[in-house]
């Protein structure tokens, strides 16, 4: 993979990510985890997708599910 493929992959991820934390912050959760899923196909290492994640998964009241990927996000 090329430098360039490199920095298009990332700009992706990132774009994801955002698009993620805008939706998540209009109440639009189902649509934010699509798009944190989106990126962890991409980055699975991705902690800020991760983070987004569990923050969403904090708002639904899925608090067993949004701890595990805290969890994640440590180890």
């Amino acid at each position: 993979m090329s430098e360039t493929d490199d920095s298009e992959q990332i700009s992706e991820v990132e774009e994801l990510f955002y698009e993620g934390s805008d939706l998540h912050g209009e109440g639009r959760h189902e649509e934010a985890m699509e798009r944190f899923e989106r990126c962890l196909a991409i980055d699975p290492s991705y902690a800020d997708a991760i983070l987004g994640k569990a923050m969403v998964q904090l708002s639904r009241g899925e608090l067993d599910a949004a701890i595990e990927l805290g969890k994640q996000l440590v180890e």
